[in-house]
């Protein structure tokens, strides 16, 4: 079965308030436009996801429910703590409760940790600025936790997508 994934930095976010928290920053308005954008650039490709695993930071689920409903067949979304504080090493974990039916995953993270995964997964380094998106396509086969844990050789980088700059 064929395996796709896109890992993609949340939107564009905010400091609303000196008392704020990082885990509870909202996105900004153009935060979710770039979202927008990089959810239509990604159904245009035929990349639409099955499923969003995402951070339960209030940014990353912001982004998820902006682009979610942009796709053809709205994708099921799950929410992952370890995404917010461990994303790097524990996606394999995450994906062990993927089922094998899922043939196109959008994991929504944050930076250094999706960054960190590119370079794992396919070898290369990539700027993940707000709102990017890397598009992965596997060369082997074998159920997600198995990719994810053992990734040499296993993934190619297909796509880098980037949400336009937005001016005032």
């Amino acid at each position: 079965m064929e395996h796709r994934l896109i890992l993609m930095r949340h939107a564009r976010s905010e400091w609303q308030d000196p008392g704020q928290t990082d885990h509870s920053r909202p996105l900004t308005p153009d935060g979710r436009l770039a979202a927008e954008s990089i959810a239509h650039s990604i159904a245009k490709l035929g990349w639409s996801p099955d499923h969003i695993a995402c951070s339960d930071a209030r940014r990353t689920r912001e982004t998820a429910d902006c682009m979610a409903p942009l796709f053809p067949t709205p994708p099921s979304i799950n929410q992952h703590h370890t995404l917010y504080s461990h994303g790097r090493d524990t996606l394999w974990e995450v994906a062990a409760t993927w089922s094998p039916s899922l043939t196109t995953i959008l994991v929504l993270g944050h930076n250094p940790d999706m960054q960190l995964l590119i370079s794992d997964l396919c070898g290369r380094s990539i700027q993940m600025t707000t709102a990017t998106a890397a598009l992965l396509f596997a060369r082997k086969t074998g159920n997600w936790a198995e990719l994810l844990l053992h990734p040499t050789g296993a993934w190619e980088m297909v796509k880098i997508l980037r949400p336009p700059v937005i001016t005032p």
